[in-house]
């Protein structure tokens, strides 16, 4: 029986191919077939319309860069253009026709039900809304737990360590994270003696949290009377979705990142459901203290707080008072990683790290025009990369923009950076449509759905038994010496990815669309007030344009934690039973 198993996964279960935007649309298109939404009134929607219009822009652009690496399938003879044209208004229709039934389909009340049926739901759902879950979670979590036991560690995350115990600690990784990760560790050889149990002690308690943070946030789809069909996928998807499975398992300071990001957008939906009720005061506290973790395990978690507090005001003024709280616990955030980097002595991290475009646009300009790069264009490039140009532009890689960055000096003097932007601006006015192919194909993976995942698509399946361990004083390894059960279950979350459908949810780009349709929903729905927990996604998509790599998933995980977060609080919202529309969040 084994072996006709192995068999299975092994041959025949990996033909099954049903990546990409394609066979969703079969999917819906065969789905809508059945309905005719032109009397619900809403095909004169306008947001759902212009929805469906940006995707299928978006399409079209991401096959041309997947395809050609530019612009070149849509940009060119007036042929060219009229196809193009022509592939952008079929995708409208397909995406407008599956945007509609999707929304009449989630505005119907058989299918999507709020009251729990029979004893399983009732236990799970209503009962003890937030044990059994958590129990369900760990149950399905042990394969991977017994099999990769001690856990497994990213590459940048051995980096992290690395740039910590070399003695040369500066903040290109977040402080915090790092005085975190080296501190458990240095906890765990002290107390077991043993590298593998000191290992397990950061990824072990990493995993349980996750699983007690999704956990929550089921209790708070309850809350929400979010419909039971809803719960039931959330649940399948929090436990055995093999993204969070190995990332939740995995040293990296993203995976810390998405886990406290979900509970800080569990704990504000918690505070709206419950109005008035009991305990509204004291999540509004945790709700401030949680807001200093982003802080502490990205660099750019202040940036993404202040987005949320900005563009709250601006949207969602109703809900002020959360927004104060969650400034201030950011705001302390600083202070404290501020005070550790004095105490420790550790210098801030490169600038460079902040010009991931810009320089993609630049190696992107060297490598198609060089030969009109001035004298004094020349010299002032040549004061910030520490290579030759024509090498810049050798290695210019359009979707990661790490190999130009670390040509770069490390800490550029102010004026070789002033001068250097100077020539950025100048060769963009000589050439825009370089600057703006270099952005798309530097980031059109969030946005199209047939792209896969850039490295890691299913997550982290090793330790890195060739990296230098000796230097660090730690060097773990799978306890498991047979690796056969590791590669099985690699293999079937390989082959998971590739089913129809469910492949949707390791898109990038899909799970873009799905935050931009719950936007335009809103949006249509005439509850722009009800932006509120949709924009701390929103303000991570838009640090993904800036990063270093195209559709890269690590980047991404927020945004899929959140997903039955976000279609749920869609179905609170519209709810006109719901005190959304009238409560003053925050206040008891």
């Amino acid at each position: 029986m084994a072996v006709l198993v192995q068999a299975f996964f092994g041959t025949y279960a990996l033909t099954v191919d049903g990546w990409g935007i394609a066979s969703l649309l079969v999917f819906i298109g065969l789905a809508a077939a059945f309905r005719v939404v032109k009397g619900s009134g809403l095909c004169k929607n306008r947001w759902l319309a212009l929805s469906a219009a940006f995707f299928s822009v978006c399409t079209v652009v991401g096959k041309s860069y997947q395809t050609a690496g530019n612009w070149s399938l849509i940009v060119g003879s007036p042929a060219v253009i009229c196809g193009a044209l022509a592939e952008v208004l079929g995708f409208y229709f397909l995406y407008r026709g599956g945007v509609l039934f999707i929304v009449w389909l989630l505005r119907g009340e058989k299918v999507f039900r709020r009251d729990c049926r029979g004893r399983a739901e009732e236990l799970l759902f209503e009962k003890h809304p937030f044990l059994v879950p958590l129990a369900v979670m760990l149950i399905c979590s042990l394969p991977v737990l017994i099999s990769f036991f001690p856990g497994t560690l990213e590459a940048d995350a051995y980096r992290q360590l690395s740039n910590m115990r070399s003695g040369d600690w500066d903040a290109h990784y977040p402080v915090m994270a790092s005085r975190l990760m080296d501190g458990v560790l240095c906890l765990g050889q002290l107390l077991f003696k043993n590298d593998n149990l000191a290992f397990f002690m950061y990824t072990g308690t990493q995993y349980f949290l996750q699983c007690l943070v999704f956990a929550y946030t089921m209790s708070v789809l309850g809350r929400m009377r979010t419909p039971v069909v809803i719960r039931w996928g959330a649940l399948v998807y929090f436990s055995l979705f093999s993204v969070f499975q190995m990332y939740g398992y995995t040293m990296v300071k993203d995976s810390m990142f998405y886990i406290v990001f979900i509970l800080f957008a569990a704990l504000s939906a918690d505070i709206i459901a419950r109005g008035e009720g009991v305990g509204t005061r004291r999540l509004t506290i945790a709700l401030g203290a949680v807001s200093l973790l982003p802080v502490f395990f990205r660099n750019n978690g202040l940036h993404l707080i202040l987005f949320t507090v900005a563009a709250g005001f601006l949207l969602c003024r109703k809900y002020k008072r959360l927004y104060l709280t969650m400034l201030a616990g950011a705001l302390l955030g600083v202070l404290i990683n501020s005070g550790v980097m004095h105490l420790y002595g550790v210098e801030g991290g490169s600038v460079r790290e902040m010009l991931s475009v810009p320089l993609q646009q630049t190696a992107r300009y060297l490598s198609e025009h060089y030969d009109e790069v001035t004298d004094e264009e020349r010299k002032a490039l040549e004061g910030i990369f520490e290579v030759e140009l024509r090498e810049v532009a050798a290695l210019y890689q359009p979707e990661i923009s790490d190999p130009v960055k670390d040509c770069v000096a490390y800490r550029p003097d102010r004026e070789a950076l002033e001068a250097y932007l100077s020539v950025w601006a100048r060769q963009f006015l000589k050439h825009p449509g370089t600057y703006v192919q270099a952005f798309l194909n530097h980031t059109y993976g969030y946005f199209y759905p047939d792209r896969e995942c850039f490295w890691e698509g299913i997550g982290v399946y090793g330790i890195g038994e060739s990296w230098p361990w000796d230097g660090m004083d730690f060097n773990p390894w799978f306890v498991m010496e047979n690796g056969w059960m590791r590669e099985r279950i690699q293999q079937v979350h390989l082959w998971m990815s590739h089913l129809p459908v469910v492949s949707s949810l390791y898109s990038c780009g899909m799970h873009n669309f799905f935050l931009i349709g719950m936007c335009a929903y809103l949006l249509g729905s005439k509850k722009r007030q009800d932006l509120f927990l949709l924009i701390p996604c929103v303000g991570c998509v838009l640090i993904c344009l800036i990063s270093p790599v195209n559709a890269l998933i690590r980047y991404m995980l927020p945004v899929m934690a959140c997903l039955p977060l976000n279609l749920a609080w869609c179905f609170f919202a519209g709810d006109s039973a719901n005190a959304v529309s009238t409560v003053s969040a925050g206040e008891d």
